[in-house]
């Protein structure tokens, strides 16, 4: 059987790549958060029961306009640092609103 991982260059090498994402982990685990599935449920409890109930009204607005925080994805599509959360959300609050419906509605059209 041949191995999974494989080691050797190829073509699909240089053009997939994986990477780890702390801001989309967060916007996922808001949108959990806002409407867990079945098996989220006791860990969206839990959660919301230690968020500031501020936080949780803005969550549930937000992700409430924009399906579920999904059209909230391609905020992130050009923010060159995935592993800067405090400084994604300062790039977010500074966007201007042009900018932020070409990233929520621009690319869908």
């Amino acid at each position: 059987m041949a191995p999974l991982l494989r080691t050797e260059p190829d073509d699909l090498r240089s053009i997939i790549t994986f990477q780890t994402s702390p801001i989309y982990e967060m916007m996922l685990s808001l949108s959990a958060l806002h409407t867990p599935s079945p098996r989220h449920e006791t860990w969206a409890e839990h959660v919301r029961s230690d968020l500031p109930a501020e936080l949780l009204e803005e969550v549930d607005f937000l992700y409430s306009r924009f399906e579920n925080g999904v059209l909230l994805l391609e905020l992130a599509v050009d923010y060159p640092d995935h592993h800067d959360v405090p400084g994604f959300l300062s790039y977010v609050e500074q966007m201007s609103i042009p900018r932020f419906l070409f990233y929520v509605l621009g690319r869908l059209a």
